[in-house]
């Protein structure tokens, strides 16, 4: 066997098991659609093989050649097919979970700009108020300046600090 074909094929299980598990939030409206996109071939015949037969074709020397040598090259084709295929499905998994996340990162960046512009709404309502607010203390203090009130002198003076 190739050194490349000796490479072992870890199953998303599996690196759940080796990575940290990170939670994310998923809002139920999101709906996941699965579509079996194999060839006609290839659903025909999709159960994998047994743990016992895919053993006993990874460790065949092929020194016999006999009346199950047929069975055994249809083994092993399967083999090969299910390898495939379960590779295959990995890809697909991982394709739909990089467009999920990259629409996680689209409304979040929606959200933080709606946050941005409403925090722009309220700081710029807020500045105006206080504007008033002075207006009217500064209006308060001509009034009792010049009407000669040191009670209301003191009142306005006291609101524009």
């Amino acid at each position: 066997m190739a050194e490349y074909e000796k490479e072992q094929f870890k199953f998303p299980d599996e690196l759940e098991k080796e990575t940290p598990q990170v939670e994310v939030e998923v809002e139920p409206m999101v709906e996941i659609e699965v579509i079996d996109d194999r060839p006609e071939e290839d659903q025909k015949n999709s159960t994998p093989l047994p743990e016992s037969i895919v053993q006993d074709i990874e460790d065949d020397d092929l020194e016999q050649y006999s009346k199950e040598a047929k069975q055994r090259l249809l083994q092993m084709k399967k083999l090969i097919n299910d390898e495939r295929r379960a590779k295959e499905q990995a890809v697909r998994e991982q394709q739909e979970a990089v467009r999920v996340a990259q629409s996680l990162v689209e409304k979040t960046k929606t959200l933080q700009s709606r946050l941005t512009e409403g925090e722009k709404v309220y700081v710029s309502n807020a500045k105006e108020g206080a504007d008033r607010q002075l207006d009217l203390a500064r209006l308060a203090f001509k009034e009792a300046y010049d009407s000669g009130d040191s009670d209301r002198l003191m009142e306005a003076q006291e609101k524009l600090t």
